[in-house]
């Protein structure tokens, strides 16, 4: 009797009631998938649960309102967000963060990095996202023409506002209770606050706070509120606080520091991926024999940077190396703000200047970048795929340093040692490197890491018997650390180095600086006086001669630092009138 009930009760349920019950069941799996996917320590699976019944009952609200052939328009929006859940999942366990909007329109997802990327990292249940959308376009297919015309009962469509509003309470909920632990806070209004900001340090945090549908929103809102109107009391603020960091810097004003150096090259080596730990790792004289010379001999300094390229991916370290500012910290910088008069090394120097890097200008807009940093060219697609690629980006900047006028700035972007560490990607080294781990990440790093300390000894070689070594200042500098989730624990480190070649003169007390940092430091010791806005600019750090600086302390960025750095990037504080 109970059987032939359920069967009664089952034929009684409309074809547009079934059809809305298989679109909403996708839409939960979807999402489920994509929560349960995200390793995040501090979610729930309560949370990731309630997420994906709050998203998928908000996705069907319009569903229930459609009728006729518009019914149709519902069967590629599986697709779509299927699509879209993906390729974030793919994107955080790269990033370990979500898709910044203006990336969505980048055209370089093609470049080999990026495929490798992504291929490493997907999941043997991944395939879950290519075959659940199928499941309403099959049963749309069974019933046929039967779609246009099914019915909705008023008790299923309050059943959906009731699970998108129960849904939507357990989600909210649970972070009002997050952010309260997290953020300290016991006021129902600064939780609300906190948790309903338009700001966000990361895009994760959109779907942490407001599930999936809240994060597309939030991007939606984030590409019609590109740029800053700024008023001439923006510009007032700007000025001084970018003459109050020049004037920071007192040793800007000591001639004798930078005199020996004032008219000589500068050669600024950024490599990819590299930790400051390497440098003081057991086993390092043969692994990176050339760097541990370096940092040993008594005309270089060494110093321990911290890195502050952590929010702004999309240009890494090389927007604050170049710029003397802070990325943003929740927008995609080189993809909505590549084209700015930003101040810059290569414009503070009489020099004729040069890029070079190992991959394709459309990745990250260098086609752009480099223009807005003042480099007269770029040299580009040196290297970009397959074996030995710093090698190649060596030898070619060593023609290019060759044929270049003196004084030059040359930039050079190596690329080698960028994830995923499932090959060596370079030819092995002849002799068995000496590994203090089992990881197999690990080992294949290394064997990247000595390619690229070999070539660097074979660059500077070069530099020296060519008689440009002695005439020119070498600064190499790390790109950012290695993303945790991709190597073991024992070469995981925030701080990258910061090795300045050729100085006049040394530092008795160990540095510790942050990448903001570099910009004046650079400025002091080539001895260049530099105006931006109509004002001395040093960029927003400190330099490491300083003699106010504390041994074994960073120069903190301050919220100010990013508020004007955001004003710059984001407004054209060199079109204001005062």
């Amino acid at each position: 009797m109970i059987n032939s009930e359920l069967r009664y009760s089952f034929k009684s349920i409309s074809t547009g009631e079934r059809l809305l019950t298989v679109f909403f069941l996708t839409f939960f799996l979807l999402f489920l998938l994509f929560g349960l996917s995200l390793h995040i320590g501090h979610i729930s699976i309560l949370f990731k649960i309630s997420s994906a019944l709050a998203d998928s009952s908000l996705i069907m609200i319009p569903f229930m309102l459609l009728k006729g052939k518009w019914r149709y328009l519902y069967i590629p929006l599986p697709f779509i967000i299927s699509l879209l859940l993906a390729a974030n999942i793919i994107y955080y366990r790269n990033f370990d963060d979500m898709i910044q909007p203006a990336s969505y329109f980048n055209a370089a997802l093609s470049d080999p990095s990026v495929i490798r990327g992504a291929t490493t990292s997907a999941k043997w249940y991944d395939i879950l996202y290519l075959i659940l959308p199928f499941l309403p376009l099959s049963y749309i297919i069974t019933v046929k023409k039967r779609v246009k015309a099914f019915s909705i009962r008023l008790s299923w469509k309050l059943g959906i506002l009731t699970i998108f509003v129960l849904s939507s309470a357990i989600s909210y909920a649970g972070v009002f209770r997050r952010i309260g632990i997290y953020k300290q806070l016991s006021s129902l209004n600064e939780i609300a606050e906190t948790v309903f900001s338009k700001e966000t340090s990361t895009w994760i945090g959109n779907y942490e706070m407001h599930n999936f549908t809240g994060y597309l929103v939030k991007c939606a809102v984030s590409r019609l509120n590109i740029g800053l109107e700024l008023t001439p009391m923006d510009l007032i603020r700007i000025k001084s606080h970018i003459s109050a960091a020049y004037n920071n810097n007192v040793a800007l004003h000591n001639d004798s520091l930078h005199a020996s150096c004032k008219g000589k090259n500068l050669i600024m080596i950024i490599v990819e991926s590299l930790p400051y730990k390497v440098i003081e790792m057991k086993g390092a004289d043969k692994i990176i024999p050339t760097l541990t010379k370096i940092v040993n001999d008594s005309a270089s300094i060494t110093s321990r940077c911290r890195v502050l390229a952590d929010y702004g991916r999309s240009s890494d370290a090389q927007f604050i190396y170049n710029t003397g500012l802070l990325p943003l910290r929740n927008e995609a910088l080189a993809d909505n703000y590549a084209m700015k008069d930003y101040p810059s090394l290569a414009k503070a120097l009489p020099y004729s200047s040069l890029e070079v890097i190992g991959e394709s200008k459309r990745l990250w807009f260098h086609s752009l970048t480099t223009k807005s940093y003042g480099f007269d060219s770029l040299i580009d697609n040196v290297a970009p795929s397959g074996l030995n690629q710093d090698s190649i980006i060596l030898d070619v900047a060593k023609k290019e340093i060759s044929k270049l006028k003196s004084p030059f700035y040359i930039f050079i972007t190596t690329i080698s040692m960028h994830d995923p560490y499932d090959s060596p990607m370079v030819t092995p080294a002849s002799d068995t490197l000496p590994v203090a781990t089992t990881d197999s990440r690990d080992r294949e790093y290394l064997e990247r890491l000595h390619h690229f300390d070999v070539n660097l000894g074979r660059f500077l070689s070069g530099l020296e018997s060519n008689g440009i070594l002695d005439e020119s200042i070498i600064v190499i500098l790390g790109d950012h650390e290695i993303r945790s989730s991709l190597i073991s624990q024992s070469l995981h480190d925030e701080y990258v180095p910061f090795i300045i070649m050729n100085t006049p003169v040394s530092l008795q007390e160990p540095i510790t600086t942050t990448q903001l940092d570099v910009f004046p430091t650079i400025v002091e010791l080539l001895g260049c006086r530099y105006r931006y806005l109509d004002v001395d600019y040093s960029g927003l750090g400190k330099s490491i001669f300083s003699p106010d600086r504390i041994p074994g302390t960073c120069h903190e960025p301050t919220d100010e630092d990013y508020t004007v750095s955001e004003m710059i990037i984001k407004g054209n504080p060199d079109r204001i009138r005062q």
